[in-house]
């Protein structure tokens, strides 16, 4: 029986903004951008300096911190993502939710503190990145989910939208499941015996 549930948080509970941000600036998220983001989410690397590695040598060097601020701005609810889900759950009290995401640790706290979903996870159970200073899909990580959650890995469920991330928590003994949209996810809840109400009702409608 599922006693814990991780949830990513970019790209199943809020819009991705690292690559958007890239893109919507028509310089695309490339080599450069994505070996700076790589050092900035294990905290090698300030998120001031990812934005200066990212930027250094194209055309909007004297844009940073509006690029910057604007990556922040992009952090909005996943629409059909997995929040509503998220909300339910917490409310039937049955289960401990957490966080495991690739992400800085101050676009974690916005997500979680601007955004109003930090009353939803564990303290306990919240993991970013930045701040254990490693990534999906780095096993070591999913090992840290098994250990701060107090219980066995086979009672662990994880949702991730990067099929990389889900086969490593696979084969790091964990029960995970690709997150596509909000029906998809409801639907692999009720695989492993999670009772979700009628999608309307989750959703909050009528």
């Amino acid at each position: 029986m599922i006693e814990v549930i991780y949830w990513d948080l970019g790209g199943v509970c809020v819009t991705d903004n690292v690559a958007p941000v890239f893109e919507e600036y028509r310089i695309g998220y490339g080599k450069q951008q994505k070996e700076a983001w790589a050092k900035q989410r294990v905290g090698k690397i300030t998120l001031s300096q990812f934005f200066d590695e990212a930027l250094k040598g194209t055309c909007l060097e004297s844009k940073i911190q509006e690029i910057k601020q604007r990556a922040q701005d992009i952090i909005q609810i996943q629409p059909n993502g997995a929040v509503p889900i998220v909300k339910q759950l917490h409310g039937q009290k049955k289960y401990r939710q957490g966080v495991l995401s690739n992400h800085s640790i101050e676009w974690g706290n916005y997500i979680l503190d601007n955004l109003s979903l930090r009353q939803y996870f564990d303290p306990s159970l919240i993991i970013v990145s930045e701040q254990v200073q490693m990534s999906k899909p780095d096993p070591l990580i999913f090992h840290l989910a098994h250990r701060l959650a107090f219980t066995d890995p086979d009672k662990l469920l994880f949702f991730d939208n990067q099929e990389q991330n889900v086969e490593a928590a696979r084969k790091s003994g964990l029960n995970a499941e690709l997150f596509i949209d909000t029906d998809k996810a409801v639907n692999d809840l009720i695989k492993y015996g999670i009772k979700i109400k009628d999608h309307e009702d989750k959703l909050g409608g009528k």
